[in-house]
């Protein structure tokens, strides 16, 4: 429940082809999202909004080409974000794979546009293959936002086509390395 649920374990489940999305932490504060199978939500895989102190680890998230919902929704795999006015702070995205969504990684300011991301790490992760389409996706996507202490290092993107591998805006408080 928004506002209310703390500490919660997302752990070895699998999570598909719901109308919506598949795994959500929205206004929570200490949630771990661990180990899962999440693929082929209408609109994305795992949602981290507007919540604080999130782990989210060793998960496989994609899009299946051919799957009831593959091209019917926004198929994001990871979406990060704010909705509201509380900050997306403290948050790890590590050890991933995740392939074939219309956004494997995405940073959304949500209606506002005034959110950002208070120290996050996106490391080791593996981005594969992001949905073409004629909207203009990336295969990583960090729009730009109010961001502070934001780390992506040491993941690896692949693209076999020509939609973008990433766009990550020029700002010095998301830092870029070995990736």
């Amino acid at each position: 429940l928004d506002g209310i649920t703390d500490d919660v374990i997302f752990r070895n489940n699998t999570v598909w082809e719901n109308q919506g999305m598949g795994i959500n932490t929205h206004d929570a504060d200490g949630t771990l999202i661990e180990g899962n199978l999440v693929h082929d939500n209408l609109v994305g895989n795992v949602y981290i909004h507007d919540a604080n102190h999130i782990l989210c680890q060793r998960n496989l998230i994609y899009m299946a080409v051919g799957s009831s919902t593959y091209g019917e929704g926004s198929n994001w795999g990871i979406l990060l974000g704010g909705e509201t006015d509380l900050p997306t702070a403290n948050i790890t995205v590590i050890n991933n794979l995740v392939y074939g969504n219309n956004f494997n990684l995405k940073w959304d300011n949500g209606p506002d546009d005034t959110g950002g991301m208070d120290v996050a790490l996106i490391a080791n992760n593996t981005f594969v293959n992001g949905m073409p389409n004629s909207s203009g996706n990336a295969n990583v996507d960090i729009g730009s936002g109010d961001h502070h202490n934001v780390r992506f290092t040491n993941n690896i993107i692949v693209q076999d086509d020509s939609t973008l591998i990433a766009d990550i805006p020029d700002d010095p408080d998301v830092i870029l390395s070995h990736n």
